[in-house]
């Protein structure tokens, strides 16, 4: 999303934009139904000052959907989350709620990139196919079996997307 807000400012910058499981807007709005309840992620950050451990592993759970991620690992996972504090993990949903880069995006000149889990349970892949949208040009990827961590499910189909996109753009 922050990426989106740097080519919102400066669009003659970017040769080309690469999203991976991303949106123009996290929350879900009456004009906007592909985003997550904006009550889930107060709930998430309320729920972070009381007990990190719990809504991180949550969140690496949904992140890894549809597949499994072992205890040992959850564990790894969250504290290494936790390494940057609570206060940051708060200060990032809070963003997160607030963000609306929607109009940021609407007929960018930008070349897009857009990859996405279908099974992604953090940020739903109708959210990354909107966003391809708006693009004056994109491609959206839709990757089957993967969740929101894409990246770490899929590299090699990762780098084959993006080669041919660097080929093409």
């Amino acid at each position: 999303m922050l990426a989106l807000r740097a080519v919102r400012a400066a669009p003659d910058r970017w040769l080309g934009l690469l999203l991976i499981s991303s949106c123009a807007r996290f929350c879900a709005a009456p004009d906007y139904p592909h985003g997550v309840a904006p009550a889930r992620v107060r709930a998430m950050k309320a729920a972070l000052r009381k007990n990190a451990d719990v809504v991180l592993r949550q969140f690496f759970t949904d992140a890894a959907a549809p597949h499994s991620v072992p205890p040992a690992a959850l564990e790894e996972k969250g504290r290494a989350a936790q390494t940057i504090g609570t206060e940051t993990l708060a200060a990032g949903l809070e963003l997160l709620g607030s963000l609306d880069l929607r109009s940021a995006t609407a007929g960018c000149p930008t070349p897009a990139l857009i990859l996405h889990g279908r099974d992604d349970r953090v940020i739903p892949a109708a959210a990354g196919a909107w966003l391809a949208g708006q693009f004056a040009v994109s491609r959206f990827t839709p990757v089957a079996g993967c969740g929101h961590d894409l990246p770490e499910r899929a590299p090699g189909l990762l780098a084959g997307e993006i080669k041919g996109f660097l080929e093409t753009y």
